[in-house]
């Protein structure tokens, strides 16, 4: 194949052509995501994105927190069971036993029912987090710098998403920072439990 100058002006004339394309496309794509993360919405995205993944995270760790739960009730069930196989005499002495338990336990019920608590959530630099009061899903979302939350309940589960963001107050006592920038942690606040 013979080529002559011609072709050859040519084809370096489409290279050059095709250089030059690349390269103002990579420049104006690159001003594009310089502008973006100067006025802060690429960050804003890269955040929303970090919270995406997190909540995912947390999610799983709550089926398999489940799962363990149904998994010890079954533990549970099994040794009732066993107990089903005890002679009437025996079932007799476990049951004067069992009245003098239940009383108890329901003075102690009543005792925790009265042990409400409130806490109040500071959030001291931009993050998400997730709120369950007495096992329901009470708030999940991404809180401002500055922002204060107050939840009531027995027993109260905070995921936070960013652990260097979240003050807590229980009981006029701060606790938190709870960990690092970027750190998914949980915690556990009750009457019986300071953290």
């Amino acid at each position: 194949m013979i080529i002559d100058n011609n072709q050859n002006k040519c084809l370096n004339g489409i290279i050059v052509l095709v250089t030059f394309s690349i390269l103002f496309t990579v420049g104006y794509l690159g001003s594009i995501v310089y502008d973006q993360w100067q006025s802060g919405k690429l960050k804003t995205r890269v955040e929303q994105a970090m919270v995406q993944v997190n909540q995912y995270v947390n999610q799983t760790k709550d089926k398999e927190d489940t799962k363990e739960e149904k998994s010890n009730q079954f533990v549970i069930e099994e040794k009732n069971k066993e107990k089903e196989d005890i002679s009437p005499k025996q079932q007799q002495g476990n049951v004067n036993k069992q009245a003098t338990v239940t009383k108890e336990a329901v003075k102690v019920n009543k005792t925790q029912q009265k042990e409400k608590i409130t806490i109040e959530v500071q959030t001291i630099d931009k993050t998400w987090y997730s709120i369950q009061i007495d096992g329901e899903s009470k708030f999940k979302g991404i809180v401002n710098k500055g922002e204060v939350k107050r939840f009531s309940g027995k027993k109260i589960k905070l995921k936070i998403g960013n652990a260097a963001g979240v003050k807590v107050v229980k009981n006029n006592k701060v606790y938190g920072p709870f960990g690092k920038e970027g750190e998914v942690i949980t915690k556990v606040f009750s009457a019986s439990l300071n953290e």
